[in-house]
């Protein structure tokens, strides 16, 4: 509920600013700033309520180390939005910076590819905000937004997040025992004219595994014909291949129309920040 409180309030907030540069609310637009800025100030207050009760639930090893991470991150976005709403630029970029810093650790300790690309999806998403925070403090190198992260995170991270060491080093600790035991569901990297594609949206993700999965028994079905002694095998064999080949051309489909309905969406989004999703509710 305090999750969806803040996501309710901070889209209100969105909402009015965008009324209020509408011409024909030219009149009462400082009355609807104004009210822009009370629901941004109540989305702050819910996720740092949010924040409060996930702290409890963590020091009672009710919820994760992972889980109280992205609570964490999540609080500090809201806060570092509203920060660069109020100009206060200076202080908006060390929030984005620390939030961009934990997402960073997030994707390199999930434990599968989905997760992965969920953390670099966030990610990517708050890099032009701290690009323009950036810009407006005259930062002779506001593009590079990774350098800006690497100066500014290592030194305030402590100072803004409580404990916040010791929950990165747990995560960590629970990531490589994970992956000790051989159990991370990973996409393996993919080729397009000997070129590394980075994929970086969760719902592609998705698709590409069942593609992968279904690579991976084709492949094993093919091994198995090689090795048939007898015709009665080779038959149960070339319909088990049919069936193989469907399902490999079925998940194909599926990452087409995934792919395409991505791009659709990318193309009719125009900021990064107009598309606020939580990443808690996203899984």
């Amino acid at each position: 509920m305090l999750l969806f409180e803040t996501e309710r309030a901070w889209s209100h907030s969105q909402d009015l600013l965008s009324q209020s540069l509408l011409s024909v609310n030219k009149g009462n637009a400082k009355t609807l700033r104004h009210s822009a800025t009370g629901r941004f100030r109540r989305a702050v207050h819910w996720s740092t309520k949010l924040l409060s009760h996930c702290r409890l639930l963590y020091e009672n090893s009710r919820i994760s180390s992972g889980s109280l991470l992205q609570a964490v991150i999540y609080t500090v976005i809201i806060n570092g939005r509203f920060l660069r709403y109020r100009e206060e630029f200076e202080d908006a970029v060390l929030q984005l910076s620390v939030a961009r810093s934990l997402l960073d650790d997030l994707a390199a300790s999930a434990r599968t590819s989905r997760d992965q690309a969920l953390a670099i999806l966030f990610s990517d998403e708050i890099g032009p905000e701290i690009r323009y925070c950036a810009h407006e403090l005259g930062r002779s190198k506001a593009y590079d937004v990774d350098s800006i992260v690497a100066e500014l995170a290592p030194k305030f991270r402590s100072v803004i997040v409580e404990d916040c060491d010791a929950i990165v080093h747990k995560l960590e600790s629970g990531a490589l025992a994970y992956m000790k035991d051989g159990q991370r569901q990973k996409l393996r990297e993919l080729l397009w004219e000997d070129q590394p594609v980075p994929v970086r949206n969760p719902e592609l993700v998705d698709v590409l595994l069942k593609v992968q999965e279904a690579e991976d028994k084709l492949n094993q079905n093919a091994s198995d014909s090689g090795t048939a002694g007898h015709k009665i095998t080779q038959g149960k064999q070339s319909k088990k291949g049919v069936a193989v080949y469907d399902a490999i051309l079925s998940a194909l489909s599926d990452a087409e129309d995934v792919s395409r309905k991505l791009v659709e969406v990318q193309q009719v989004s125009q900021c990064p920040s107009s598309r606020h999703h939580s990443m808690l509710i996203y899984r």
